[in-house]
């Protein structure tokens, strides 16, 4: 079960937080198979002005965070990438707005409460 912590302006989470959630934890069950119900995710909305990005970006900046154990090969990495993308993407928001970084660690770091 990766973590997951999502930044954005107040007024675009207001407008697509349950669609995002949905979204972020679809793309985890397709490509990481994770169970549908193993959700764990932060939001964290900003005010307007608060989440920049620079000249190629759209208007309204995403930085998704995943934190997880260090499992999976790099094209199973970049699939869920895509995933999120194109998941988000139709939510209306521009990949060019959306930031997605992984921090890795291992087994041994983690405790989730069991």
């Amino acid at each position: 079960m990766p973590l997951i912590q999502v930044d954005l302006d107040h007024d675009h989470y207001a407008s697509i937080k349950d669609r995002l959630s949905q979204a972020l934890q679809e793309a985890q069950v397709d490509v990481y198979d994770v169970p549908g119900d193993d959700l764990f995710q932060v939001f964290r909305s900003h005010a307007a002005g608060e989440v920049r990005a620079g000249e190629d970006a759209a208007g309204h900046p995403i930085v998704i965070r995943i934190t997880g154990v260090h499992r999976y090969p790099l094209a199973t990495k970049q699939a869920l990438f895509a995933a999120i993308t194109a998941r988000v993407s139709a939510l209306g928001v521009s990949p060019a707005d959306i930031h997605i970084i992984l921090t890795e660690n291992a087994y041994e770091d983690w405790y989730a409460g069991k």
